[in-house]
């Protein structure tokens, strides 16, 4: 069986010492296309073209792609963060499935047994696939199921401090399927509610999540405290902030589309006793100025 490590250097995607570079950094949570991307060693693109190439299958983007809702009935957005696929097609006993790893033998069998079919894979992105998802079901997906998804160790917690995680753990635990599905959930609600600010704010025992919504604070939701650092660790990433540097504040930004509106997140990390607090403010950078003659003010009064 063919690995995805010795498709990337047969197409000269990687070179071996990248690859044994991801191989000391990956974990369970993610394929080894997946560590290569996020350690910066090829990107998203070009990892989805390398295996149309080799594979000979065909690739797929998923931007203007309509799916009908008879081919969504019995698929779950549960399904399709796990193992980041999609269904785009069901003709008679074949399902033409979107999928970043086509080698990916346990999501075929999934989708087979769900569906009572065979599998036709394409290739897409893996930004192309996550995209899809969350125009089709939104915020369907509960983050209590993404929890459970985490596996995260419900051991005894210390109180007293520990030394810092190392970079690459951290590293990893920002970069896992459930810390950033939980993490767009949390952005995606916000907006959802018109949220002005995210409030992550660990405490002794979890992570207590409040929005600001007109000049109001509101605790929106509980997360066990195990969390905390991956899901700072993933903020970190994306805003280009030091994610070994915990002991003193930073500030950092980055855009994102959310709903269909670009965005723009501001973000503010502080260091607590309990660990890092996290601000976001969000910004909705596809309004348009708004003048004052615009809303309602007199000519005399400006």
């Amino acid at each position: 069986m063919q690995k995805l490590g010795d498709i990337f250097i047969a197409t000269g995607l990687i070179t071996e010492a990248d690859l044994e570079k991801a191989m000391k950094e990956k974990n369970t949570s993610l394929s080894i296309a997946e560590v290569l991307i996020t350690l910066g060693l090829t990107t998203d693109k070009a990892v989805a073209e390398a295996l149309s190439t080799h594979l000979n299958l065909p690739l797929v983007e998923l931007g203007g792609f309509t799916v009908e809702s008879e081919v969504l009935e019995k698929f779950t957005s549960k399904l399709a963060n796990k193992y980041m696929v999609f269904p785009l097609e069901n003709t008679g006993k074949t399902i033409k499935l979107a999928m970043a790893n086509p080698l990916d033998f346990d999501a075929i069998q999934a989708v087979e047994f769900k569906f009572a079919c065979s599998v036709s894979p394409v290739i897409s992105s893996y930004a192309s696939i996550r995209s899809i998802i969350e125009r089709y079901y939104g915020l369907e997906e509960d983050i209590e199921e993404i929890i459970k998804d985490a596996r995260y160790d419900q051991g005894p917690e210390l109180l007293e401090e520990t030394p810092d995680p190392s970079l690459n753990i951290l590293k990893r635990e920002g970069q896992s399927s459930p810390i950033v599905r939980i993490v767009n959930k949390i952005l995606q609600k916000a907006v959802k509610m018109n949220a002005s600010d995210i409030h992550i704010e660990p405490q002794e025992k979890d992570v207590r999540i409040r929005y600001r919504v007109d000049g109001i604070m509101n605790e929106v939701m509980q997360l066990p405290k195990q969390m905390l650092n991956g899901m700072v660790s993933r903020i970190k990433i994306t805003a280009s902030l030091d994610i070994a540097e915990r002991r003193l504040p930073q500030d950092g930004s980055f855009k994102m589309l959310l709903e269909g509106r670009a965005y723009e997140i501001r973000v503010s990390t502080l260091p607590t006793k309990f660990g890092e607090k996290v601000v976001m403010r969000l910004l909705n950078a596809s309004n348009p100025t708004v003048w004052l003659d615009e809303i309602g003010f007199l000519p005399s009064a400006m």
